[in-house]
């Protein structure tokens, strides 16, 4: 199954100028982050998911580069502060929004 740009926005609440910005910085890996006018982008589950996480780790108040980063990884440790999250849990409130 795919998503569109507007289910990615419904389920985690991001702007469209938001996904966008996380696209052409490629914090999530697409084959063209930039499809032109028209062209509908879709997102694999994984994508939906990835892109959720790093939306959560943002609103947390990390930055967006380093939540890319993390979202690549439940558990990541960095210096003195380790954060882990829910990569189940975030997948799960993806699809309720979804639904």
């Amino acid at each position: 199954m795919t998503y569109t740009s507007d289910d990615v926005v419904r389920a985690t609440g991001l702007t469209y100028r938001q996904l966008d910005h996380m696209l052409r910085r490629r914090y999530v890996d697409v084959p063209d982050p930039t499809p032109g006018t028209g062209n509908p982008r879709h997102f694999t589950a994984e994508q939906l998911d990835r892109i959720g996480a790093i939306h959560a780790l943002i609103s947390a108040g990390l930055k967006p580069s380093r939540a890319a980063e993390i979202a690549q990884n439940p558990e990541y440790e960095h210096g003195p502060v380790q954060i882990q999250w829910d990569r189940d849990q975030i997948h799960a409130d993806l699809r309720k929004a979804l639904a």
